[in-house]
């Protein structure tokens, strides 16, 4: 089943590439940008098939990670690439699907790929029994090619791009390294919820930096400005509170001139800035290398 927010307007005879895509990062980019190449060079349009969660939700709800990118935002972002994006109900139906019977009656009954470029340790199905080879031997059959994309590795690091990755380097409020492997600031989304004293609350779903003052720029429909953002130990409910302050806009109350309550509002993170816990020094550990 497809969410309606996320179906492609024309579907058959396309060149898709599928994933979660947390955070539409460089290593997401690399397959996106294979995906429009080859649809490009056949005349066919082009897809990313992405999930209206993420499957740890489902299939282990006790280990879900905290996300780089909610739904709306990561579709933007996705479709800011050039391609048009698809979105599949991850449920447990869905979980229980066999990665054959998602090849004939998804990837090929519904959507018509002609051509699928993947992650080459890219795994689906029920119990993650799908895999590169499965899919070739099926597309050999049903007329469909298959491109294996090699995980890009980031060279300072000497590690995979990774979500979990980029999720561990937020949390240690290593703001830089992340930019580079996003490609752009870490960026929340959220809704003010105390124009006067500059709070938006973002939901608990996504990832921020630890506690501390960072430096910041966020944006509304009518608001554009920069100044500090403060993430607080206190998360009451299933919300992060951030106080915005500073900027060319601030009152004498430090709020945010601009903020409307109830607006959406996005907050892009920096860096620390002085009052800011200092960064944890450590490195990620091998657990949070994992390839999401």
């Amino acid at each position: 089943m497809a969410v309606s927010r996320g179906r492609i307007e024309r579907e058959g005879d396309v060149v898709a590439t599928i994933g979660t895509f947390d955070g539409v990062h460089v290593g997401h980019r690399r397959l996106i940008d294979e995906t429009r190449r080859q649809a490009a060079a056949t005349g066919r349009g082009s897809v990313a098939i992405t999930f209206d969660r993420h499957p740890m939700t489902i299939v282990r709800p006790d280990a879900v990670p905290r996300l780089l990118t909610g739904l709306d935002h990561k579709l933007e972002l996705l479709r800011a690439r050039g391609v048009a994006v698809d979105v599949l109900e991850f449920d447990a139906t869905r979980a229980a699907q066999s990665a054959e019977d998602f090849v004939e009656s998804v990837l090929v009954g519904r959507l018509g790929v002609r051509a699928l470029v993947v992650g080459s340790t890219f795994r689906f199905g029920h119990r993650h029994r799908g895999n590169v080879a499965l899919l070739q031997s099926m597309g050999a059959r049903l007329g469909f090619s298959v491109t294996p994309i090699d995980l890009v590795t980031d060279d300072e690091e000497r590690t995979v791009i990774s979500s979990s990755f980029i999720r561990s380097l937020v949390e240690q409020a290593r703001l830089a390294e992340a930019r580079r492997l996003l490609g752009r600031d870490h960026e929340v989304r959220g809704q003010a919820v105390d124009a006067k004293h500059g709070l938006v609350a973002v939901p608990a779903e996504l990832v921020v930096p630890p506690p501390g003052d960072y430096t910041a720029s966020w944006s509304a429909r009518r608001l554009a400005t920069a100044g500090t953002a403060r993430v607080g130990e206190d998360r009451p409910g299933d919300v992060t509170v951030i106080e915005l302050s500073g900027g060319g806009n601030a009152t004498g109350d430090g709020a945010s001139a601009g903020l409307v309550d109830g607006e959406r509002i996005a907050v892009r993170f920096v860096a620390p800035v002085a009052s800011a816990r200092e960064p944890d020094s450590s490195r990620p550990t091998s657990r949070s290398r994992g390839h999401r």
